[in-house]
């Protein structure tokens, strides 16, 4: 059992609630029936600490989830509080419907800002500085090996580089590695864009920059991985699969796969799991996907659901939501890279999450970029499938992306 340390802003917050009388929070979680189950878990704490509080939380679907609460943002009605995409606290925030927690709630701001995983907090927060969310939750992108595999081919250990990771690929002739999370799409772009130094766009959010050196640089070789070096063509991939019979030596995958340790143990003892490779600026960024907590404008227990979001960010609350995930044969991420040592998680697990999220970075806070990805998309695709220009396909691309910031 691990020692609880709390900040004298998270004290201070959970001091007010001693005082709370009967009262009934909402909460709308999107995701899973499990994922609400794993909320379960913080909120069956939060009722006991706090006599006379409920905390009711209710499913939603990805598919159901956006709708229902721009349709409550709307009629200014809804629960307390919503999770939801990472960029739903700046939508729904801009339109009026979540409260700014930093103007209302500077202090518990403040500490979840100091605690939480710097790449997934920043893409939550846009450039005007409003905290309409924080993150509750993580999912990270993975490389897992066959080291044995690899040194049968006379080669050592997991690719530590881009050099590396294609030496390894052309001993394994035609199929070397399994792409799962954002296979030939802007998600598994992402962190070659930002290996090469590249970005999507400027840190104001003023002018997109996919299309910079860096950036043609980073497509060039994510191409090349496909049309080369015999990466798994777009679709679902069977990641975990190649792994175990040998066709892939290396998988990138999100960071679910983790939960091998229990589904797949066999492969679990032969995997390794490390950091992607470096690219040409030296880093090893992996793209970092989530959600986002936040309270309704409409709530009328702003003040008491401010206060649950702030113990989300505790050690105890963090614990047990891990430990309820494993109970699920789920992997639970919290923001806070620290808490990743409070899961039962074999240590080589626990090491390579820890080194990943060192280096890892969130999708943009900038306008437009949920319009804009569909034709990113497309625009990879030509290089990767049709052998385009990958500067005319990203100038094309920068071009969509600045439209759709104004």
């Amino acid at each position: 059992m691990h020692k609880v340390v709390k900040s004298v802003a998270l004290l201070a917050a959970s001091a007010t609630l001693s005082l709370a009388s009967a009262q009934s929070l909402t909460l709308w979680s999107t995701g899973s029936e499990n994922d609400a189950l794993i909320l379960e878990a913080a909120a069956d704490l939060f009722e006991q600490n706090n006599e006379g509080v409920t905390l009711d939380i209710q499913p939603m679907s990805w598919q159901d989830g956006h709708a229902k609460v721009l349709s409550a943002v709307v009629s200014g009605s809804g629960p307390d509080m919503m999770t939801g995409g990472l960029s739903w606290g700046i939508e729904f925030g801009e339109q009026g419907g979540m409260i700014d927690l930093k103007a209302a709630y500077p202090e518990i701001v403040s500490e979840i800002e100091s605690l939480a995983q710097p790449g997934i907090y920043s893409s939550v927060v846009p450039p005007s500085g409003e905290v309409y969310g924080v993150p509750i939750d993580l999912t990270i992108h993975v490389m897992l090996t066959r080291p044995d595999l690899i040194e049968a081919a006379g080669l050592e250990g997991p690719p530590q580089t881009w050099e590396e990771l294609t030496a390894v690929l052309e001993a394994n002739g035609d199929a070397g590695l399994g792409f799962g999370w954002g296979n030939a799409e802007w998600l598994g772009f992402f962190p070659f864009l930002y290996q090469a130094g590249g970005t999507l766009y400027d840190a104001q959010c003023s002018a997109a920059t996919i299309n910079s050196p860096e950036g043609v640089e980073a497509l060039s070789f994510f191409a090349d991985l496909y049309t080369t070096y015999g990466t798994s063509p777009e679709g679902d991939v069977d990641v975990e699969g190649g792994l175990e019979s040998g066709e892939y030596l290396v998988g990138i995958q999100g960071s679910w796969t983790l939960g091998m340790e229990n589904t797949r143990p066999e492969l679990f003892e032969k995997a390794s799991f490390s950091p992607l490779p470096a690219g040409p600026s030296g880093k090893r960024t992996a793209f970092i996907g989530g959600r986002v907590i936040g309270v309704m404008e409409a709530s009328e227990n702003q003040d008491l659901a401010a206060d649950f979001i702030a113990t989300l960010y505790t050690p105890e609350v963090a614990t047990a939501m891990i430990q309820k995930a494993e109970e699920l044969n789920q992997v639970w991420i919290t923001p806070v890279v620290d808490y990743a040592t409070q899961s039962s998680l074999s240590e080589k697990v626990v090491t390579a999450v820890q080194a990943q999220l060192a280096d890892a970075e969130g999708p943009p806070n900038c306008a437009g970029w949920e319009q804009s990805q569909a034709l990113v998309v497309r625009q990879l695709q030509e290089v990767i499938f049709n052998g385009a220009d990958p500067q005319a396909a990203l100038d094309t691309a920068a071009e969509e992306m600045n439209d759709n910031l104004n």
